[in-house]
């Protein structure tokens, strides 16, 4: 897709969202989570590193185990 195409779906959502709930924060908060799926998305390959991880976990006792 081009841009201009993306932009008349991005004022085609709003305007949708605007016109359901008659509530610009929803389709404000509509156009803020699209950009940052897109952003997540085009960013995302850049995130393909493996390394070895150690992970430490703590348990809390329902009851004291000692005084």
């Amino acid at each position: 897709m081009i841009d201009t195409e993306v932009d008349i779906i991005k004022a085609s959502v709003f305007n949708d969202v605007l016109e359901d709930t008659n509530s610009p924060a929803r389709a404000l908060q509509t156009q803020l989570t699209s950009l940052i799926r897109m952003a997540y998305y085009s960013w995302l390959p850049l995130f393909d590193a493996k390394a070895e991880v150690t992970a430490a976990s703590f348990v809390t006792p329902l009851a004291p185990v000692s005084s």
